[in-house]
């Protein structure tokens, strides 16, 4: 009974306790999806500014999509919609519980500690970046400091304001 009670605790270090590490894939669109696939999901895209035109906007439907050069699906990000830009905000959850409402607190919970947790005051004096790998993908997030009110919007501590899903290479 002790020595099971024992490994359950070395077990329990090494796993991260209290994380689920579940990365079920739950958005509709695919890491290798087309142009195509993405449209009849997401609709038309509007106009980026990126001249190679590799990058897709879809604010209606809340998310950015970048392509690699054969038009597949390799970047998937999720902007701040809170900040009156007219972009709405993905509503479902996009991999395990995690969705545009998750807090820092979230992601580790489901993810574990971050592999990098940058916190640059001098370059970002509002939001410090975690990223997080998974079996199939990348996680790099953008979380708020402390609580702010910026144009009569209310940004709380440890919020998400950005997150992009990369495709594992």
């Amino acid at each position: 009974m002790r020595k099971s009670i024992i490994t359950a605790l070395v077990l329990m270090a090494f796993t991260g306790a209290g994380c689920t590490t579940d990365s079920t894939w739950h958005f509709p669109i695919q890491f290798g999806d087309s142009e195509e696939r993405v449209q009849a999901i997401a609709g038309m895209s509007e106009h980026s500014p990126d001249p190679t035109k590799k990058i897709h906007w879809y604010p209606q439907s809340g998310f950015t999509i970048i392509y690699d050069d054969y038009k597949k699906v390799t970047e998937i990000v999720f902007p701040n919609s809170n900040n009156g830009s007219g972009w709405n905000r993905y509503e479902k959850d996009i991999f395990g519980s995690i969705d545009t409402q998750s807090t820092y607190q979230d992601f580790e919970k489901q993810l574990g500690e971050p592999y990098e947790n940058v916190h640059d005051v001098e370059f970002n004096d509002t939001q410090y970046t975690a990223k997080w790998r998974t079996d199939g993908f990348g996680v790099e997030a953008e979380f708020y400091y402390e609580d702010f009110t910026e144009n009569s919007v209310t940004y709380k501590k440890d919020a998400l304001s950005y997150l992009s899903i990369k495709k594992a290479l």
